[in-house]
Formats: C-alpha cells, sequence, structure tokens
C-alpha cells in the first residue's frame, strides 16, 4: 500500500466475448521498471531558505525540481549536484528523469494541423516560439548545469543550498527501491 510501479501495456486487446451476461475475458501484459516507488516520494519539499531532505533508501533519486525565481541551487556534500537559473520570469520544472525543463501547466495554446483545421489544447509545459515556428523549445537553455549533470539525490540526509535569490525551491523527491 505504500509502493507503485511504472508499467506500460504493451500487447494488443482482444476480447473473447462470453455468451451470456454481455462479457469477456482478455489477458494484459505490461513492462514495468523495476524499481518500486515509494509513494511518500511523491510529497513535495518547499525550500525558502538552504536545508537538508532525507532520502531512506539506497538509491539516488531522479527529482522533478519547481525552481521559483534565479540563482544556484546545490544539492548534496560539496554541492555536486549544482545548476543555475537564469532568465527565469517565474517557475522552471526540471525532470531528472526525462532531462529535461520545461514551464508548468495551464496554458491554452491555439494551434494549426498540416490541413490548416485550428486547435485549442491545455498544455504541460508553455511553448516558446523560435523564428515563428510551433515547434516547442525546452527551457534547458535557462538552466547552467554545472558538469552537465542533472539533479539527483543521494541516500541519507542531503544538503540543500541556494541563493537568496531563489525565492523557492519544490522537490518531488521520487524515492525507490527494488
Amino acid at each position: 500500500p505504500d509502493e507503485f510501479r511504472l508499467a506500460v501495456y504493451r500487447s494488443g486487446l482482444e476480447v473473447e466475448p462470453e455468451e451470456y451476461n454481455r462479457s469477456g475475458k482478455f489477458e494484459l501484459e505490461f513492462d514495468c521498471k523495476p524499481q518500486r516507488f515509494l509513494i511518500s516520494g511523491e510529497e513535495p519539499v518547499f525550500f525558502t531558505e538552504n536545508g537538508t531532505i532525507t532520502n531512506p533508501t539506497m538509491h539516488e533519486s531522479t527529482p522533478i525540481i519547481k525552481v521559483t525565481g534565479n540563482g544556484t541551487v546545490a544539492i548534496g556534500e560539496d554541492g555536486k549536484y549544482r545548476f543555475v537559473v537564469t532568465d527565469n520570469d517565474d517557475t522552471i520544472i526540471i525532470d531528472s528523469d526525462i532531462m529535461e525543463a520545461y514551464i508548468p501547466a495551464g496554458t491554452l495554446y491555439p494551434w494549426t494541423d498540416e490541413n490548416g483545421d485550428q486547435f485549442t489544447q491545455e498544455l504541460g509545459f508553455e511553448l516558446e516560439f523560435v523564428d515563428g515556428s510551433n515547434y516547442p523549445t525546452s527551457m534547458l537553455g535557462h538552466i547552467d548545469f554545472v558538469n552537465s549533470i542533472m539533479p539527483k539525490i543521494p541516500t541519507g540526509i542531503v544538503p540543500i543550498r541556494m541563493s537568496p535569490t531563489i525565492t523557492q525551491l519544490e522537490i518531488i523527491p521520487r524515492w525507490w527501491r527494488l
């Protein structure tokens, strides 16, 4: 009850109908990541000043980090995982698992498909246009990862240090075990 797994449905669905009760049987096959994620690792931890976070597992986690403000953030002893945020007018989300950074959801984006049909879609991230194109750009250009390493949270008690110009740091740690 305190864990979950990430899985992907991997095969087609063929239903074998039952004759009298309008039901059917089918098999589901999934591919799962080997990790068992802790539900407690989905709870956000907020920082408005330097502090610590405790990783209760034996594995480094790949957190989601929401940064408000500009400046330096250092995670771990000697700032092993350090990054600098610039030109951030609001909040940038860093997802260490997919190695991407973007702006929070909620923006309605009008777009036109290749047939000229117009749509409006709420996105999981905002778009920043380059030369009038319809291709979204990530916010990775606003973050300098020292040594090109995405932030992780090592095991044990981990120091979190940040510049005073970072007004809030929210970490969803995503703890996991095998």
